[in-house]
């Protein structure tokens, strides 16, 4: 029944090629079942609802959005319809994905480097180890997790590893994890 425009923009539809058509008339079969499937949900149950789903627009570009609709009533308190806002999540989802792509290649070199990689929390303790660490001080990940660095250190290695410590939460830096 009506939309601004900044969703006309959006969809690259004006007012006149929205205004009264269903959602099977402005979109892809699939997204349009897809939504369809969402306002009789909404409908069916008055609130609030929000949901990813895709959206295609005129000249066939695809967007990553997520839905926020609720539904309004009318002075009788009846559902009268539903109202939504759609925000565009395209460049977050890229950005997402690019992070677990370059994860998984650190996770992938730390797994095979030989140098030995740890990593603390705030109080010191083990949140991770490679299995080149293990290797080296002859415990398991298992074993060496939730440790204090100080007690699974080696012995002669512990005022080292204690002092590099001290250092790096001296410095001021963060730890990140």
């Amino acid at each position: 029944t009506g939309g601004n425009k900044a969703f006309e923009q959006y969809v690259g539809l004006s007012r006149e090629q929205f205004i009264g058509k269903t959602v099977y008339d402005v979109a892809d079969r699939d997204l349009a079942e897809k939504y369809a499937r969402a306002d009789q949900e909404l409908l069916n149950n008055p609130g609030v609802q929000t949901y990813e789903a895709s959206v295609v627009d005129a000249d066939g570009s695809c967007h990553d959005v997520i839905f926020y609709k609720a539904t309004f009533t009318n002075s009788d308190g009846k559902v009268a319809g539903l109202i939504g806002v759609i925000l565009d999540i395209t460049e977050r989802k890229r950005a997402e994905e690019a992070l677990r792509d370059s994860h998984d290649v650190l996770r992938s070199i730390l797994e095979t480097t030989k140098d030995g990689f740890l990593r603390l929390d705030t109080r010191g303790h083990l949140i991770d180890v490679n299995p080149a660490y293990c290797q080296l001080f002859e415990y398991s990940a298992v074993e060496l997790i939730g440790q204090p660095m100080s007690m699974v250190s080696p012995l002669p290695y512990r005022g080292v590893m204690n002092e590099l410590y001290r250092r790096f939460i001296d410095s001021g830096m963060e730890f990140r994890g």
